[in-house]
Formats: structure tokens, C-alpha cells, sequence
């Protein structure tokens, strides 16, 4: 009996080791990057490949050269932490979408459970472009890429506490994933606390059923922050931006229906809020916006939209 129990005290000491082990944080560095093997099938040089589960943690920055991206993934359940470090791209390249992006994957098989955090990405296409289900890009900033700051193909997604800025074109895009998994046009992404500036189109793009709130999008070339159908938009700040400051609005396979409550609107070229009906509007301001076309406008049935205690009342 006393030896069957060590035997099972073996087995689980074994089976923890081995554990932890195959988790164990990996440290990732320009030496280790150009050395290789981070994980198997790394190859010495850009791109770092990532290709089993776990957490890595940058401990230099990351300079990268043309031609290359910075990290691949190419497994589920990996968290990056860039710890306050830069991926720095060669620069930004023309037109878009000829050159690598900073962090990448989900091309060949859509990924799952993507955690990138915590530092700077720039020079790149795209700062970080995945395509992928429930993943999560928190407290980055990526900024002068050559295409869009973050750029997600994801459903229910948590993009929060980003900064995003002089892109050359979007700031954030956070679409669905249209033929890899699910419906196409909804993310059913959560989006919050994010800043977008200075992009060369538009500040934040969100698929369908998404919960956007706390946003500050400002100076953007296009639209300041554009959402699709049956949303929540909440407590967002749109000013300064070249066309709308917020557009709610519909692809032609899904009714709108949004609620657009609390959000701020002002100093935008275009309309300060304009929202594609039905939806639901209640307590917000937009103030010295276009006009034409003017502060809230509304689009559709004009007649199914609700409407209370907005500045102006549209």
C-alpha cells in the first residue's frame, strides 16, 4: 500500500514538473532571435516563430530587418509580453500590404486565444495582424506603420488600452472573421479605452454586435470611430476628424439597431454622429461639426430610430 502511494506521489510530482516545464515563461531577445530556436522550427533570424503554447516575454528590443517579420505565431494559448520593449520594423513601406507586419498569424489556420501586450510596434505593414477567436491586444502602441496600427480578423476579441497613431492608414481595425470562422461582418469584439490619432484613414473600425466605449479618436484623415450593426457604442470621444466623428452604421445583410449613448462629437469635418436607423440614442453631444451635414444625422428609417435628451436633438 506505502509503495502504491509513492508510486502516485512519483507520478504526480512527474506530471507537474513536466507541466510546468512546457509553460515556463521563454525570454526573447535580438540575440535569441537571430540564434534561433525560440521554439521548435525557429529558424535562426526575423521572423521569431512561435509554434507551441506558452508564455514569452521580450527582454531587448526587437530590430528587424526588411523583408521579415518581427514574430509569427503558429499556436494557440501563447501570450506575448513586449514588457515596455519595441518591435522596430526597416520602415514604412509603399503602397500597403508589400511588407511583413510586426506581429502576425491565423493566415493558414485561424488561431485561438492570442494575448499581445504591453509595448511598441512600428515601422511594419501592419503593427499586429491576426486572424483569430477570443484573443486579446492590451496597452500597445503602434504607431507609423505603413498600413494599420492593429489590425485584427477576430471574433470576440478584447482590444483595450491601445494607442494607435500616424499609421498610413487605419489606426485599429477589429473586423469579423468573415470566411474563416462565423458571420461575416461580426466581431462581437469588445473595444475600449483606446486612442487613435493622426491616422491616415480612419481611428477604429469595429465589425457587428460589438461593445465600443471609452474611445478617444481624434485627427484622423476619414471617419474618427466606425461601427457596424447592433452595437453599443458608449462614452466615446470623436473631434478633429476628416469626415465623421462616429458612424453607426449597416452592411446590407444586417439591420443596424445600435444603442449610441453618452458619446462626445465635435470639430469633426463631416457629420458629428451619424447613424444609419433604427438605433437607439440617448444623452449624447456632438457640437460644431459639418453643416451640412450637421451634428447628429440619421439615415434610413429615420422613424424607427429612438432618440433622448441629445445635444443637439437630431
Amino acid at each position: 500500500m506505502k509503495n502504491r502511494i509513492y508510486t502516485i506521489l512519483a507520478v504526480i510530482v512527474t506530471a507537474v514538473m513536466f507541466s510546468s516545464v512546457a509553460y515556463a515563461q521563454t525570454s526573447i531577445n535580438q540575440n535569441r532571435a537571430l540564434s534561433g530556436g525560440v521554439t521548435a522550427g525557429d529558424t535562426p533570424g526575423f521572423p521569431v516563430t512561435i509554434s507551441r503554447p506558452g508564455s514569452f516575454k521580450l527582454t531587448s528590443n526587437l530590430r528587424v530587418p526588411a523583408g521579415a517579420a518581427g514574430i509569427e505565431i503558429k499556436a494557440n494559448d501563447v501570450t506575448i509580453d513586449l514588457d515596455g520593449f519595441a518591435i522596430i520594423g526597416p520602415g514604412v513601406q509603399q503602397p500597403p500590404d508589400n511588407a511583413p507586419d510586426g506581429i502576425t498569424g491565423g493566415a493558414q489556420n485561424t488561431l485561438i486565444g492570442i494575448t499581445v501586450r504591453n509595448g511598441a510596434i512600428t515601422k511594419f505593414d501592419d503593427g499586429i495582424a491576426l486572424i483569430c477567436i477570443g484573443c486579446t491586444t492590451e496597452l500597445i502602441r503602434a504607431h507609423n506603420n505603413g498600413n494599420r496600427g492593429i489590425a485584427m480578423a477576430a471574433a470576440n476579441a478584447i482590444v483595450r488600452d491601445n494607442v494607435a497613431s500616424d499609421n498610413v492608414t487605419d489606426g485599429i481595425q477589429v473586423a469579423g472573421t468573415s470566411h474563416w470562422v462565423g458571420t461575416p461582418f461580426v466581431a462581437s469584439a469588445t473595444i475600449t479605452g483606446n486612442n487613435v490619432v493622426h491616422n491616415g484613414r480612419n481611428g477604429l473600425g469595429v465589425g457587428a454586435s460589438s461593445l465600443v466605449s471609452g474611445n478617444v479618436a481624434s485627427l484622423n484623415t476619414g471617419i474618427g470611430i466606425h461601427v457596424l450593426a447592433r452595437s453599443t457604442i458608449s462614452g466615446n470621444t470623436a473631434s478633429d476628424n476628416g469626415s465623421d466623428g462616429i458612424f453607426a452604421d449597416a452592411p446590407a445583410t444586417l439591420q443596424s439597431g445600435s444603442t449610441i449613448s453618452g458619446n462626445t462629437a465635435s470639430g469633426n469635418t463631416g457629420a458629428g454622429i451619424n447613424v444609419l436607423c433604427p438605433a437607439n440614442l440617448v444623452g449624447n453631444m456632438a457640437l460644431g461639426n459639418g453643416n451640412p451635414p450637421g451634428d447628429i444625422v440619421l439615415t434610413g428609417t429615420v422613424s424607427s430610430c429612438t432618440r433622448t435628451s441629445n445635444n443637439p436633438a437630431p
